[in-house]
Formats: structure tokens, sequence, C-alpha cells
């Protein structure tokens, strides 16, 4: 063989060994995202369980500026569809990282990709809890036991889909063209994540929907100022944690052997940072309220009692600690009587005024 010959070969294994290589990083890449995909499919379904359980972290989203409202369903996306974009992004700092039970910043700094993703699905995973969209059937685990699932079983390397009713297409003949053309008679079509992310749009936007820039005139700094304030709280306070099982180790000076003792130290230490956060929180809140009476706005403090008396968890706590409880009294004859304010409507002032007794 020629040296020509030669050095021809070596190139030609060493090509053949790097598109080898190539090829082998484009396997994973394609496992890895085909996965991801998947994943990011079943956080919708996961969150939308986790609603249907009563578990999403909803208030402050509810009660935003942007909002104001006591449901997904009441939510009107096509009203000033210019403010969308925040709704979406409120709908993660103020409900999904909550529940979550950690921050904005912590999360968005210290896990970005955990952020992103929250941002990628929270107008499909809105769409699925306003409208009711996703379609599940149920089937047999492993274990014979039966469970719901709403998702494609994939051939191949291709990532889940998830089904959509067909039902929703039935009243809407321009979302119908678009998403359902071949008009499928069947209970259930199977959409791909971006396929979602395009009805959910259309459903939630209107399908021909561009946003505007018209500024609201009732807006002011202070407004401003206390909306991002009120964004900071609802996202970002997350109140350090303490771990009661935390441990250490410890070497028996004469044995030399080592056990595990319960770590006082830094048991108290967590502790005493938690009690300093609630102290500097109750602070804020005090002060907050009593700005609003000094104002004579008392209709705000009204619902700030309102909030914490029908508060579930509060009453619960404060049945089980002490022998009086927080309500409301009416007179009637000479007796007082609690007034049942736990099916109320806080976001209708007429309804409170109903229930409360307005003196006329």
């Amino acid at each position: 063989m020629k040296k020509n010959d030669t050095k021809e070969v070596q190139v030609v294994a060493s090509s053949t060994k790097l598109i080898d290589e190539i090829n082998l990083n484009l396997n994973e890449i394609q496992k890895g995202k085909v996965a991801g995909i998947t994943k990011t499919m079943k956080l919708i379904d996961q969150f939308y369980r986790l609603d249907e359980m009563k578990g999403l972290i909803t208030a402050s989203f509810f009660n935003d500026e942007l909002i104001k409202t006591n449901s997904f369903q009441s939510i009107d996306f096509e009203k000033q569809k210019q403010n969308n974009n925040q709704r979406y992004k409120k709908f993660v700092d103020l409900c999904l990282i909550p529940t979550l039970k950690t921050s904005k910043d912590k999360m968005a700094e210290e896990e970005p990709f955990k952020y992103e993703t929250l941002r990628e699905i929270s107008q499909s995973l809105l769409n699925c809890l306003k409208n009711k969209i996703i379609s599940y059937n149920l089937e047999t685990d492993k274990t014979g036991k039966q469970v719901k699932n709403c998702f494609t079983n994939p051939v191949g390397s291709k990532p889940v889909e998830i089904e959509i009713k067909t039902s929703i297409f039935n009243l809407d003949k321009k979302l119908s063209d678009k998403f359902n053309p071949k008009g499928s008679k069947g209970s259930s079509i199977s959409f791909s994540f971006d396929k979602l992310k395009n009805l959910s749009q259309s459903m939630l936007e209107g399908i021909s929907s561009r946003a505007g820039s018209n500024p609201d005139p009732t807006s002011s700094k202070l407004a401003e100022d206390l909306e991002e304030m009120k964004t900071e709280i609802s996202s970002n306070i997350a109140f350090d944690l303490v771990d009661f099982n935390a441990t250490k180790k410890v070497v028996d000076p004469k044995t030399g052997k080592t056990t595990e003792v319960a770590d006082k130290e830094k048991i108290n230490l967590q502790k005493q940072r938690r009690e300093k956060q609630v102290e500097n929180f109750v602070y804020v809140v005090e002060e907050t309220i009593s700005k609003l009476i000094n104002y004579a706005e008392f209709k705000a403090v009204q619902k700030v009692a309102l909030f914490i008396a029908t508060n579930k968890e509060f009453e619960e706590w404060q049945r089980k600690n002490y022998e009086t409880y927080l309500g409301f009294n009416v007179k009637f004859g000479n007796q007082l009587q609690k007034v049942s304010i736990n099916d109320l409507d806080l976001t209708n002032q007429k309804a409170v005024d109903t229930r409360l007794k307005v003196k006329q």
C-alpha cells in the first residue's frame, strides 16, 4: 500500500469514528428531548389533577388586580388581551410556585430551567383548568388497579400526546376547522405539545387575537409600586422550613464509633430564623391594616377579617386549640347568633353586605 493510500484510510477511519460519535450524541439528544416533552406534558396533567384535589394555592392569583375572580372558569382572557402575558406569568409566580412551596426568585436563580418549564406550560395549563378539555380513560395498571390516563402510548422515538375532548369543537366552527378539520367523531383527539399550545392560545384569546397597547387610565405610581410589592410578597415569601429530623454525626472519643444524634443547634437555629421571618412579616401585615384604618378604608379591613374568618385551615386550628372562635355575629332578640360565612364570595361586595346585614 502506498503512503498516500495509508493516509486516506486513516482519514476515513477517523471520520467514520467522528460520525459515529455525532450519531451517538444525536441519539442521546433525541432521547432527552422526547423524555423532556413527555414529562412536560405530564406536568399539565399533574397540576390539573392537583387542582381537582384542591391542592393548588390560588388565593393570591385570583386576588391579583389583573385577575380579580374566584375561579379559573371566570377569567376573561379576551378582555385587555395586552395583559395576557402578564396573567400567564402571574399564574406561575402567584399560584404554581407557591404550591411547590418555594419562591419565584429562588427558583429563577437556582433552578432556571424549572421556572422556564412552568412558564412554558402556563397558558396550556390555564386553558385546561378553565375549559376542562382533557379527556381521561380508565386503564388497569400492573397491580390491577384502575387509574385515569390521558396520554397516548407512542411507538418509536416520539413523545406522548394528550387526549383532548372533541366536544369542545361542537360549538365553535372556527376552532373545529382549525384543529379538527377531518371532523373526528370520537370522544377525544390526541394533541402534541405544540398543537396543545396553539389550541390553548386560540381558545383563551381567540383565533385571530392580536394584543394591543392601551394604557390603563386608573393606574398611578403608587398603584404600580404596590403591584410590585404584592407580586414580591406573593411569589417570593417562602418561610424557611424547620427540619425537626436534622441529625449530625458524633464520634465517641473512647470507642471511635460514629453515631447519628439530633442536631439540636441546627434545629434551634432554623426555628429562630423562621420566628424572625414570621415576626417581620406580621409587622408588615399589621402596618398594612393600620394604614387602611388610618385612611378609613374599612371595607378593605372587613375583607381581611372575612378572609381570615373563612379560612378553613385557620378555623380548624382555632377550634382545636382554643375554646373561642373567630366569626361574625348578629343580634337576634336578646341573643347573639353566628352568621354563616363559609360559602361567602368575598369578591362580591353585594353578597357580603347582604350576608352581614348592612344597615340601610
